[in-house]
Parts: structure tokens; C-alpha cells; sequence
């Protein structure tokens, strides 16, 4: 069975009910401009349709386009943009998929993570822990406020709470 995608910036409300995934590139271009009010008027036809909503809860794949040997977490303008999008429209632990690495990019895009060294090809790396706890409850601030806007039940919040720590867990080099 394949999965059909359909894509943020370009699809309409149609398109995004036929798909089964949603992918939101954010290209160079795009994110160095610094203007984060167009990537903002999509992902608020998500938050603000009840159906996208419980639709794609999981479902949405982050993609930076444009950085070629380098990771998105690695440029600040990255960071910077993703943050901005992130101050205006906190519901990405909804929203994105966990297990294919979108959740992780988007804290580390969040959280400001410095490898300090290898150890095989794990890589070791020092976080700001305090920074980390704040906001993975922000984002789990969003996700109950996206649930209770869309009147879905505590219960229904508290799983997708324990999913997305679950997501997160770090795990330990093999």
C-alpha cells in the first residue's frame, strides 16, 4: 500500500482530504527571508479545520529544501525561522509524524543541541537541559490546547502526550 502525500504550501482542502500525509518544505529561500506569515497562513488552515486537524495528527512531514551537506538544525537562519513559526503556531507535537525523524528535527531546531564529540558514529552532545524541559511543555502546552480547541477528551491528549515523549526518548549509542 502506498501513501499518498499531498503538500502544505500548494494543495487545497481537497487535495489534503485525498491525501493520507501531509509534507511541509521549508525552502532556503524562504526561511533566510525571515518572513514566516506565509508558512503561517497554511499551517492555520490545518489548526482551524477540525477535520485536517484529527486528519493529520501524526501525519506531517518536515522537510528544509535547499541545504545540501549540511543539516537544518546546523544554520541558524533555520533555527530562527523555525522558531518564529513555532511562537505563532505552537501545535507541531500534533501534527508531526514521530517516527521518521520530523519530531526530532523540530526540537532541534527548537533546543539548541552542540556536539561535542563522537563516540563510533554516535554522535555525543551537550544540551541546555533547562531549555529542553521548557519547551517540550510549551509543545505539550500547544498539543492540549490544539485537543481542547478541537474538543477532543483528556484521555485522547494524555496518549498523544505519552506518543510524542515516547518519540523523543533519547536513546542510548549501540
Amino acid at each position: 500500500m502506498s501513501t499518498s502525500f499531498a503538500y502544505l504550501h500548494s494543495a487545497d482542502r481537497e487535495e489534503l482530504l485525498r491525501a493520507d500525509a501531509l509534507v511541509v518544505v521549508l525552502n532556503r529561500r524562504e526561511v533566510e527571508s525571515d518572513r514566516v506569515g506565509y508558512t503561517i497562513d497554511h499551517l492555520m488552515r490545518l489548526s482551524d479545520d477540525p477535520v485536517l486537524a484529527q486528519k493529520f495528527e501524526g501525519r506531517v512531514y518536515l522537510v528544509f529544501e535547499g541545504y545540501a551537506g549540511k543539516q537544518p538544525y546546523e544554520s541558524a537562519a533555520s533555527r530562527r525561522f523555525f522558531r518564529a513559526l513555532t511562537d505563532q503556531w505552537p501545535y507541531w507535537f500534533h501534527f508531526l509524524e514521530r517516527r521518521e525523524g520530523s519530531l526530532r528535527l523540530a526540537l532541534r531546531l527548537l533546543v539548541d543541541v552542540t556536539e561535542v564529540h563522537r563516540v563510533g558514529a554516535a554522535p555525543v552532545a551537550v544540551i541546555d537541559v533547562a531549555l529542553l524541559n521548557t519547551t517540550v511543555d510549551g509543545m505539550l502546552h500547544g498539543l492540549a490546547g490544539i485537543h481542547q480547541d478541537l474538543r477532543i477528551g483528556a484521555d485522547y491528549t494524555s496518549r498523544a502526550s505519552s506518543d510524542v515523549l515516547q518519540a523523543l526518548r533519547v536513546r542510548e549509542p549501540v
